[in-house]
């Protein structure tokens, strides 16, 4: 089957939801696994020689909320959600942190 490669534009729209922020940032800063998504099948690979398609990552959308669901800084969230989309805002992958915080002392 032939692999069907989508040419990345160049930049990544990286937006923060939680601070309110925008910003385009050049591929040549974001990591190369970062950069692409590699499908096999519509489905996430992470082996590059198994996919059936690869599709650029163009943008990244980071919320970051509190317990009770409400937008805080990234440096107060309880759960931090990081979704990134294709061209035409095509979800392709999508991230779900928890936040370690130091113990406090005991």
């Amino acid at each position: 089957m032939k692999k069907r490669t989508h040419e990345h534009p160049g930049t990544i729209r990286m937006v923060d939801l939680s601070r309110g922020t925008t910003r385009d940032k050049p591929i040549d800063e974001v990591p190369e696994e970062q950069r692409f998504v590699y499908l096999k099948d519509g489905a996430a690979t992470q082996d590059p020689n198994e996919a059936t398609e690869v599709v650029p990552v163009v943008l990244v959308e980071m919320m970051a909320v509190d317990k009770s669901g409400k937008l805080v800084p990234p440096e107060k969230a309880n759960k931090i959600f990081i979704r990134e989309f294709g061209p035409d805002r095509r979800p392709l992958r999508s991230t779900t942190m928890v936040p370690e915080r130091p113990q406090a002392p005991g």
